[in-house]
């Protein structure tokens, strides 16, 4: 690719509908009752290539190059792999009425299992989606290999345990450095230069918020209890103890996103923490009220409000970008679903 451009301010923007994809949705869960769940995988595929077709950036629409064998042959893999030796040591073990100390060692490998393997998951997730989509012709990638990964991973959850949370934007900084620079779009890679302490000043703030509205929380709660309320009680502080989560999540967005880079052009983020809770909350209104059924309009809503609020700014040179294959397998990206573990990068 030979392209250079100086115009500010490029947004993904979304061509769908939450309509179409309501239709989607509608057909693919008709399909998945019917074939008992098999068609599951496919309907995976139908909402990724809906949604990355409706994408488009600089005018230019993303694709998506999975398929449902890809995805079924690696649910398999995984349950061949991971989730019949997972069940086998939690419930296998008790049925066959092994001894003690066989029970003691099986609870034990599952627990390495779910230390482990997640940040496996993820990592292996990440690789194949990534490669599985393109833009211009070009696809993306991630490149870095699962081992570090999981060192950090271990690392970082030890530490922040000990520390009682102090090390936590450390970690996530860390982790988040991690999985952009080593993310790639065709032979060039993205950056961040984001720091811990920086991000640990954010986190600092969020303590003293979460202090105070805990103690309003528990002020308020008392004068519902006093009435017997205790239903009333409960949603307050719940609704109370939301605000500093909601706020926490607004500053890491916008700190992780304006520290990535793509060669000259810098990410920006306007991700601010009363529109993010509207937005959270507005969803929460959708899908208890139609019971599910407005899963669409939300993630639709969802959609819109990252894209709008998410920006590329600086010169956009793809000078010298060529394409790099990448073999990934579909097994990681069901193990994470069995795990249900999150691999996104926004």
């Amino acid at each position: 690719m030979d392209i250079l451009t100086t115009e500010q301010n490029r947004v993904l923007r979304f061509h769908g509908s939450a309509q179409t994809l309501f239709g989607i949705w509608v057909v693919n869960v008709f399909l998945t009752l019917l074939t008992f769940g098999v068609y599951y995988f496919w309907a995976k595929v139908r909402i990724r290539e809906y949604l990355l077709s409706q994408t488009s950036f600089e005018g230019d629409r993303f694709a998506y190059h999975g398929s449902g064998k890809e995805l079924l042959i690696g649910w398999l893999k995984a349950m061949l792999c991971f989730g019949i030796p997972y069940v086998a040591l939690t419930s296998g073990v008790v049925w066959i009425g092994a001894d003690r100390w066989t029970v003691w060692a099986a609870g034990l490998l599952s627990w390495l299992i779910l230390a482990i393997f997640p940040p496996l998951a993820g990592v292996w997730a990440l690789r194949y989606r990534l490669s599985r989509m393109s833009w211009r012709g070009v696809r993306f990638a991630f490149r870095g290999h699962a081992a570090p990964y999981v060192k950090l991973v271990f690392k970082g959850t030890i530490l922040t345990l000990l520390t009682l949370g102090l090390y936590y934007p450390f970690y996530a900084t860390q982790k988040r450095a991690f999985l952009v620079s080593h993310t790639y779009f065709g032979t060039e890679h993205f950056t961040f230069d984001g720091r811990g302490k920086e991000f640990f000043q954010v986190c600092f703030k969020v303590i003293f918020l979460g202090i105070f509205v805990f103690g309003l929380g528990v002020f308020a709660s008392g004068v519902w209890m006093i009435g017997r309320m205790w239903f009333i009680a409960l949603l307050t502080l719940i609704s109370l103890l939301a605000l500093p989560w909601s706020y926490l999540q607004a500053e890491k967005q916008r700190f992780f996103w304006n520290y990535t880079a793509f060669r000259n052009g810098r990410c920006h983020s306007t991700v601010e923490f009363d529109s993010l809770l509207w937005l959270k909350l507005g969803n929460l209104l959708l899908l208890v009220c139609s019971l599910g059924l407005a899963w669409p309009w939300a993630r639709v809503r969802n959609i819109q409000y990252t894209y709008q609020r998410h920006s590329l700014n600086g010169p956009l040179d793809l000078q010298g970008i060529l394409q790099h294959s990448t073999e990934a397998s579909a097994t990681g990206d069901e193990v994470a679903g069995f795990f249900e573990v999150g691999v996104d990068l926004g």
